[in-house]
């Protein structure tokens, strides 16, 4: 989901303040100034003018090892190295104080250094596509962090350190490990999109509802069998996407959800919806395929939501 030059460019209309580096480090250049730097696209050229480097682009160079000088860029601010073969990075990385944008998607990463912590200005972070299985709980760091992108590693838990990400509005860790979800994930106040399709969870945490901003909330393909009763207070929420669990009913709760516009719940064991499900007036689509829902119980869910498109088989 992540469009990187023009999200970058956009997120520096709100980014301020200063940092220190080993090199001559300056601040975060405005969007017209940064438009006319050069775009280096090599990594020995860049590494031949360090303080002049504020955009690198060595997306799909064959880069297979980031060495210690990587950290000498320090005013490096835009960093794509997708499609590359790096199985680590250097613990320098944590010089890099006003790193803006960092795409790593498709490498070889087993890990991420503690100093990736030290990434103040960072505003997104592409993990996409690599092979992390533990995440360190320096990442409780990345204070200005608004996209973080996990999916597709072999991540089995995060660290309660994800709670100190007050500005985070998309965490993405479809296709992971994670067999649940730390309590501190309801601290995420400015959260929007949750991701977590494709891992083996049998449960959110209660205070995941706390999520008051969360507007899309997707995990097919885990291992639910309940969701939490209090599913209610998150106001805010437009879109359940629950497809491929083991949920045998939905809470009452639900029909509080005032602005959830779809609902998809395909592929589990239910047999019933809630008694209030009338209640759900912006409700535009109803996915229900694949449970095991009486004829009787289909007739009065149609009845209930005579404006909703649902889909049944």
């Amino acid at each position: 989901m992540f469009y990187y030059y023009t999200l970058f460019l956009a997120l520096l209309a709100i980014v301020s303040g200063s940092g220190a580096g080993s090199q001559k480090a300056g601040k975060p250049l405005p969007e017209r100034e940064l438009m006319a730097r050069k775009v280096y696209y090599s990594y020995a050229e860049a590494l031949s003018v360090p303080d002049s480097v504020y955009h690198l682009n060595l997306r799909q160079q064959s880069v297979s090892d980031l060495t210690a000088e990587f950290g000498s860029l320090v005013n490096l601010q835009f960093a794509n190295l997708m499609k590359n073969s790096i199985s680590t990075l250097p613990t320098s990385i944590g010089n890099l104080r006003y790193l803006q944008v960092l795409s790593l998607r498709q490498n070889a990463l087993t890990s991420l250094p503690e100093e990736i912590g030290n990434l103040e200005h960072l505003r997104e972070l592409d993990l996409d596509a690599n092979n992390i299985d533990e995440l360190p709980a320096s990442i409780g760091g990345l204070k200005n962090i608004v996209l973080f992108d996990m999916t597709g590693n072999r991540i089995r838990e995060i660290p309660p350190s994800i709670g100190k990400l007050k500005k985070l509005q998309a965490l993405e860790v479809d296709n992971n490990q994670l067999g649940e979800l730390p309590r501190e994930i309801g601290s995420l106040s400015a959260l929007e999109l949750l991701f977590l399709g494709g891992n083996q969870l049998e449960s959110l945490p209660d205070n995941i509802t706390r999520l008051g901003k969360l507007k899309t909330l997707h995990a097919v393909n885990n291992k639910l069998v309940l969701l939490p009763g209090s599913i209610g207070a998150m106001k805010n929420l437009q879109s359940l996407i629950l497809d491929g669990n083991a949920l045998a009913e939905l809470p009452d709760g639900l029909s509080q959800l005032a602005k959830l516009e779809l609902l998809s719940v395909a592929n589990n064991k239910l047999t019933r919806m809630p008694r209030s499900l009338g209640k759900l007036k912006k409700l535009r689509t109803l996915i229900l395929v694949g449970n095991a829902l009486p004829d009787a119980e289909k007739e009065r869910i149609r009845k209930a939501l005579p404006k909703t498109d649902i889909r049944f088989e």
